[in-house]
């Protein structure tokens, strides 16, 4: 969810399929940040959880699988509705949790990264797809919005902007770029006060999903269009550039 340095008054969001386990462990092993992934009392009366059928779960989850893989992951704060900014920011429970106050959100250092968001659903369906065992062809797929799973939502359908847009303001002081990521992890590592020398994190990326390209996935214009309607907030709040017709794909 989010990783917080009190001393250097900074926090990280981690937006997911952006890059965010590297930059996590490497601010909580070299720089000084915890990392928090906790679920708030209140998380269902605030969080819409989609009803996952018995009959759509037969269509394309493995069985079992993915209720064990869920299990894993029942407690960790995956919502539909709400991002991590409001989600944590808002709650006394977490607040007294984390050491925030209003006081300090306001005037911490915020940071995240994102990512091209075709490239970032893409990503995040082969992810689901393996850990969670999916059948499905990715055409199919992008028109279960209403039907997936919490864990699946936030990692494919939930926009990037809803992470880090709170009351129509964007939140953060540097928005880096997963296409950029060693660059601008650099650039905000030396601004919140660390010097040269000090940067000294590993750069082996873990948890790297390799997908095909665009063009693989987005193989006709009514696919495209489907892709838009879902992407379109984070193409008109991030500044992403709109693919219009499916030629322009490479």
């Amino acid at each position: 969810m989010c990783s917080i340095n009190h001393e250097k008054k900074a926090i990280f969001f981690h937006i997911p399929k952006t890059g965010g386990i590297f930059i996590r462990e490497n601010l909580e092993k070299y720089y000084g940040f915890k990392y928090y992934q906790i679920k708030r009392p209140d998380h269902e009366e605030i969080c819409q959880s989609n009803i996952l059928t018995k009959q759509i779960t037969k269509q394309y989850h493995s069985g079992n699988r993915i209720f064990g893989f869920l299990e894993y992951f029942k407690d960790q704060p995956h919502s539909n509705n709400i991002g991590i900014y409001e989600y944590a920011s808002t709650s006394d429970f977490l607040n007294k949790i984390t050491g925030m106050d209003e006081q300090k959100w306001k005037e911490y250092y915020k940071f995240c990264f994102i990512r091209n968001p075709y490239e970032r659903f893409i990503s995040g369906f082969c992810y689901c797809s393996k850990y969670l065992k999916i059948n499905i062809e990715f055409e199919k797929f992008i028109y279960l919005q209403d039907y997936v799973t919490s864990f699946e939502y936030i990692h494919t359908f939930m926009p990037q902007s809803k992470h880090i847009i709170y009351n129509d303001k964007n939140v953060c002081n540097f928005i880096g770029s997963f296409e950029r990521l060693e660059e601008d992890f650099k650039k905000i590592l030396l601004t919140i006060g660390f010097k040269e020398g000090e940067i000294v994190h590993n750069h082996e990326r873990k948890n790297h999903t390799i997908h095909f390209p665009l063009s693989y996935y987005i193989k006709n214009q009514d696919i495209l269009d489907k892709m838009n309607e879902i992407c379109k907030d984070d193409i008109h709040l991030l500044s992403f550039q709109k693919i219009d017709e499916v030629s322009n794909i490479l």
